[in-house]
């Protein structure tokens, strides 16, 4: 999915308080981590690709044309505009 938009920075700590989540404690030592921040991105345009076959039967592709040396077919993909 590739996003293209303006975006915002919040540092403050209310906002931070506001959309704080039990998740985010993967990534950071708590909410008051000073590398906390919350980017609100308003999109612009948004794009994405997939595939039909499903994560699984295309990494086993690419896992298989690496080691032969030959293409892999990328003609099951799916992609367009993504809307809301």
């Amino acid at each position: 999915l590739s996003i293209f938009g303006d975006a915002v920075i919040y540092k403050d700590r209310s906002t931070i308080e506001d959309k704080w989540s039990a998740m985010a404690n993967a990534w950071f030592d708590g909410k008051d981590d000073p590398n906390v921040s919350i980017i609100r991105v308003t999109p612009k345009d948004t794009y994405y690709w997939d595939t039909k076959a499903g994560k699984l039967v295309s990494l086993i592709s690419f896992v298989a044309a690496a080691v032969t040396g030959n293409k892999t077919d990328n003609s099951d993909g799916v992609e367009g505009n993504a809307t809301v």
